[in-house]
């Protein structure tokens, strides 16, 4: 069932700890992850926690569902990020 939704948050760092057994690697989820030494389960790349909310108010959610939510996003240059960025703290630490 395809539903449009809206974006409503995107945590700014990485996850380091899964909470979501199900998720992982060890439920046969798509997250791969290793467990430390206390038990945690700790991603191994970068998997960042996006919250998204139905547009529709009456959009029929089932607790443990599983699905596929496809982001569509411009595109972005690396280098050109960091040529812009790498420009602004020399114009900053210059003085100008």
């Amino acid at each position: 069932m395809l539903q449009n939704i809206n974006q409503h948050r995107i945590s700014p760092e990485r996850s380091k700890n899964i909470d979501h057994v199900a998720l992982t690697s060890m439920s046969q989820g798509m997250i791969p992850v290793a467990a430390d030494v206390s038990g945690k389960m700790k991603a191994i790349d970068a998997w960042y926690a996006i919250e998204l909310l139905p547009t529709q108010q009456k959009a029929a959610l089932i607790t443990g569902e599983s699905g596929t939510v496809r982001i569509q996003t411009k595109p972005k240059s690396l280098i050109v990020d960091w040529i812009r960025k790498i420009y602004r703290t020399l114009l900053r630490e210059s003085g100008f």
